[in-house]
């Protein structure tokens, strides 16, 4: 009965020691992630993620890839929120012929959406990342390619903020021009 005991102990022991051991790689990597970061900055993240190292057999444990890639799809979201964002404000911003105020949000956008490369971090947006990862990749790609598009298109600009001065002067005259 002793030896029975012993081993049930054992196995308590030994799980409780795995659950620290989870919870502890899994906070370090929520640390490195720095979520509350002003303002946050994904790439970073998932590098600062990437230089944490999962101890003994957590590297592929269930529940360790899982909380991982939890935390990857939680810096993928909050940057998917910030994209649509500056998307939402430039295409605002476009409607009124600011050209300053279309560019500046997708500038401030591109220069948070460097990813580390599958090579650079193979266990964070390689083959088997959360689908965030590569939703984030396609609206980084088309902020750039809207500011791409952006260079040259001064004289649109002024044509619809001119169009929209004439109407306000022509409503405030009360007639139209």
């Amino acid at each position: 009965a002793g030896l029975i005991e012993s081993g049930a102990s054992a196995a308590t022991e030994v799980a409780a020691a795995r659950e620290a051991g989870l919870a502890a790689a899994l906070g370090a990597l929520t640390t490195a992630a720095d979520f509350e970061a002003s303002p946050f900055h994904p790439g970073q993240a998932l590098r600062a993620m990437n230089l944490i190292v999962a101890p003994g057999n957590l590297a592929t444990d269930p529940e360790y890839t899982a909380g991982r890639a939890a935390l990857v799809d939680r810096a993928m979201k909050i940057g998917l929120a910030r994209g649509r964002a500056a998307m939402t404000a430039a295409d605002q911003a476009a409607a009124r012929g600011d050209l300053t105020g279309t560019r500046d949000p997708l500038r401030e956008f591109v220069g948070l959406a460097d990813l580390p490369t599958a090579k650079e971090a193979p266990l964070l947006v390689g083959e088997g990342a959360p689908a965030s990862v590569k939703e984030f990749g396609e609206l980084a790609s088309a902020a750039r390619d809207r500011l791409r598009d952006l260079r040259g298109k001064e004289a649109e600009f002024e044509a619809i903020r001119t169009a929209q001065e004439r109407a306000a002067v022509a409503a405030g005259l009360g007639g139209k021009l």
